[in-house]
């Protein structure tokens, strides 16, 4: 198994040493590459210090993965969209039977301190999309694909790096909740200002003063009241 990444964004000050990143400046943007089998270990780590010491933590970036060699890449991929999408990211679907293929990633607010996490993620992904996997297209949930990573796992271990990346994955489910609530709260008043538009306007008629003749009417009657009393 073969994956490359790479990460677009801005120009970035050149940095010497870099341990997992192969750093590329043109005119206006640098590019950052990784490379990794299934052999590697330890992703995570590596991949936050050389974003640290580029200074990149900040840094929007665009990503895209190429993987060569993983037998049910298509399958993992295409059954792990929804749940990315809960993280908020959008995994461009492969065809099911693909052993390798193209991965575009887009994401809104993707920074350089998502990335050590995001890589290692799809990393864990195409791993074990290098071992046999069912041929069901039902999707994962966000504690499916944890499990399929081997993150529960690691967590109940202790392993390095691993309490740190489930961190990573409440923070980013949390936010998308609350923009959820948010948009939701928002169709509610919508749909509820649409249907007080629709309602007819009940006006209120006001009440029908006295006229003279009645208030005459009213004086006579009390006047032959009296009369009759006398």
């Amino acid at each position: 198994m073969n994956m490359h990444i790479k990460l677009t964004t801005n120009l970035l000050a050149e940095r010497k040493g870099l341990s997992a990143v192969k750093q590329t400046n043109l005119k206006t943007k640098s590019i950052l590459e990784i490379h990794l089998t299934e052999k590697e270990s330890g992703i995570q780590e590596a991949l936050a210090k050389d974003i640290a010491a580029l200074k990149a933590n900040g840094q929007k970036m665009d990503v895209k993965i190429t993987v060569e060699g993983a037998k049910a890449l298509g399958r993992l991929i295409n059954r792990s969209e929804k749940a990315m999408g809960r993280l908020g990211f959008i995994l461009q679907p492969l065809e099911w039977d693909d052993e390798s293929g193209e991965i575009i990633i887009l994401s809104d607010d993707l920074t350089g301190a998502d990335v050590p996490f995001l890589v290692e993620v799809m990393f864990r992904i195409v791993r074990r999309a290098t071992l046999s996997i069912g041929f069901t297209h039902h999707p994962l949930t966000v504690f499916d694909l944890k499990q399929v990573i081997g993150l529960v796992q690691d967590v109940k271990e202790e392993v390095d790096g691993a309490d740190d990346l489930l961190g990573w994955f409440t923070v980013r489910e949390l936010a998308i909740l609350e923009e959820e609530k948010e948009a939701k709260a928002v169709a509610r008043k919508a749909k509820a200002a649409a249907v007080a538009a629709l309602k007819p306007k009940l006006v209120k008629e006001p009440k029908p003063k006295a006229t003279g003749t009645a208030k005459n009417s009213k004086g006579k009657a009390q006047t032959a009241g009296l009369a009759d009393l006398k």
